[in-house]
């Protein structure tokens, strides 16, 4: 299977999910995952190449850091679209909210399924910033519960 995962940042340095990845391109299929060079994580501020196969699964990180993602979708855009083109991808698996706007258009240009994996909503126009779910979810049920069902329905 030609498969798409989209990470705000991805290394198997810093990112144990990505193991999954390497583990699919080290069983026969063809992976690219499309991700930055460099974040400022909860382990500080981390930094990978550019380019980078491991075990069969090929990382491309055109953007500098994993913002860019979400805030310069046209940056060497048509080297992205490339790339992307030449796998072909089956599906496209995308990590995180500040990814959604790049993975519904890619989604919509391939014409192919999408999988989104979301952690929690984050400012992510048109949605607010949420911190504290929890909280929210305790003090403010029903606003939560709106404001979680119109950001599904705009997944969809």
């Amino acid at each position: 299977m030609r498969l798409l995962f989209i990470f705000p940042f991805c290394s198997k340095e810093i990112n144990s999910i990505s193991y999954g990845s390497i583990f699919l391109g080290n069983n026969g299929h063809n992976v690219l995952i499309l991700t930055s060079q460099n974040a400022i994580s909860l382990k500080g501020k981390v930094q990978a190449p550019e380019n980078e196969i491991l075990n069969g699964t090929e990382f491309f990180r055109p953007y500098l850091w994993s913002d860019d993602m979400r805030t310069k979708t046209n940056y060497r855009k048509r080297e992205v679209l490339e790339k992307i083109h030449m796998l072909d991808p089956e599906l496209i698996y995308c990590f995180g909210i500040t990814n959604y706007n790049l993975g519904k258009s890619l989604k919509k240009e391939l014409n192919i399924p999408l999988i989104y994996f979301l952690e929690y909503i984050k400012e992510q126009p048109p949605f607010p910033r949420i911190k504290g779910q929890t909280l929210l979810r305790k003090l403010f049920p029903y606003a939560y519960n709106l404001i979680a069902k119109d950001f599904l329905k705009k997944l969809l």
